[in-house]
């Protein structure tokens, strides 16, 4: 009797959307491997995959940490896949001074430097940034220095050092490139600071032990979850800006540069810093002190903002929140979140933030204003990304499935198995959302997918 009844749940649903489901059209446009290959020279290491060159190109990976310096890119015009050589031992040979005491080379006679990170990447104005790790020892100290490297001329211009810490203690979040302003954002976790910070650099508002300059709640009487209609809201404005220096020397070590951490297990306690990188050097423009560690970060440069999500499962019982950034007046607006928000993006005015749950598979649309979530929709739990492919067409990716969303009504209106792209098991984390476009990984194989 049970399964007569589910055959009939099956049938009726298919009567109430062909039309939808028959409309959507999708085409393969080519499909292309990102496995790591230690054996060939140079080599390869697959990265996390991230839009770079306003949306044409994708940043696959580079080359290992002790072979030639490499990167990977895929153009989504041409499909093909590109390697670049970055000349940065030309560059620290002549300027061994930004390095841990000044040393070119570690053990088994490899670089002490290496890329960790590449930014961004911009054919037009012929400029991109990356980062690159520099040690000797481990548990002593480390340096993580920011190039700009001339794309036309194939040489480093610029060198800002962002961090001295200990081995370990300090790592970058790639946030977003404005290209109009030619300014790189990063995140980056601001531990616990034994050495005091350079007194040029500090303001008034550095010595205040309030909250005005951070977001920190612990009040263990405000219960939140994924179900909860009660939302708490406030708004911040970070007044808490570092001095610009006017030295316009070319080798400039930032405002925040010494640094140390009492424990990497106690991430939860420290501050979270967002920075504006310039080619005059790097400010603060945010800071907040979330309740958990962060999960993701999303960049709208037409919005001009930045949103921070926290981690949380539902067993930690622990309230998450997301922060949403407005760049240019410093605004913070902190609202509530489901626990593991794996899919983020804005509304197409910026009205709203869409934000999906992993675990439980709600998809919630908040309002930007007053953070508070005025609708939420079911689209299955084990998603990873989620972005809009048309115009009012939000899409919720899962390992399982393509869930299409109609906007701003939050109504399901089409659904599409992974299985059609890849048998067997999907595990689609990594994959990428743009406007008609999917770039859809499961492991070491991607997929172009245009709608």
């Amino acid at each position: 009797m049970l399964k007569k009844r589910l055959i009939v749940i099956n049938i009726l649903l298919f009567m109430l959307f062909p039309a939808f489901i028959n409309a959507l059209r999708y085409k393969t446009r080519t499909t292309f491997s990102i496995k790591s290959d230690f054996k060939s020279r140079p080599t390869f290491s697959k990265g996390t995959l991230h839009f770079v060159d306003r949306g044409k190109m994708i940043y696959i990976g580079r080359s290992a940490n002790w072979d030639k310096p490499y990167i990977y890119l895929y153009d989504l015009v041409r499909f093909r896949k590109i390697r670049k050589f970055v000349p940065i031992e030309k560059f620290f040979r002549k300027n061994t001074h930004l390095l841990v005491d000044g040393q070119l080379k570690k053990r088994r006679k490899y670089n002490s430097y290496y890329i960790s990170k590449l930014f961004f990447y911009d054919r037009t104005q012929g400029l991109a940034g990356v980062e690159v790790r520099n040690n000797i020892k481990y548990g002593q100290e480390e340096r993580y220095i920011f190039l700009y490297w001339d794309l036309r001329k194939n040489k480093i211009k610029k060198a800002i050092i962002l961090s001295k810490a200990p081995s370990y203690t300090y790592y970058t979040y790639i946030t977003g490139y404005d290209y109009i302003k030619k300014t790189c954002y990063i995140t980056r976790y601001e531990p616990k600071i034994i050495k005091k910070i350079d007194e040029d650099n500090k303001t008034d508002n550095d010595d205040k032990k309030n909250d005005d300059d951070s977001y920190k709640k612990d009040d263990d009487n405000d219960s939140h979850d994924d179900d909860s209609k009660n939302n708490d809201d406030s708004d911040h404005k970070d007044n808490d800006s570092d001095s610009e220096d006017e030295d316009d020397a070319m080798f400039r070590t930032g405002p925040v540069d010494i640094v140390t951490v009492a424990s990497r297990r106690k991430k939860k306690d420290n501050a979270i810093g967002v920075y504006a990188v310039t080619e005059s050097g790097f400010k603060r423009i945010a800071r907040i002190i979330p309740n958990n560690r962060i999960s993701k970060i999303r960049f709208s440069l037409k919005l001009n903002r930045i949103f921070i999500a926290e981690y949380t499962e539902k067993y930690m019982k622990r309230k998450a929140y997301g922060y949403l950034i407005h760049i240019n007046s410093a605004k913070i607006k902190r609202m509530p979140v489901p626990s593991t928000p794996y899919g983020i993006t804005f509304g197409p005015k910026g009205r709203r933030m869409y934000v999906a749950s992993a675990e439980t598979g709600y998809v919630w649309a908040i309002n930007a204003s007053t953070g508070r979530r005025i609708k939420k929709a079911y689209g299955w739990s084990r998603g990873h990304v989620m972005g809009f492919v048309k115009p009012g067409l939000l899409l919720w990716l899962r390992n399982a499935s393509f869930v299409f969303f109609k906007t701003p009504s939050l109504k399901r209106v089409n659904y599409i198995s992974t299985r059609k792209f890849y048998k067997g098991f999907c595990h689609i984390e990594g994959s990428l959302i743009q406007s008609n476009r999917v770039i859809l990984k499961n492991g070491d194989k991607v997929k172009i997918l245009d709608f």
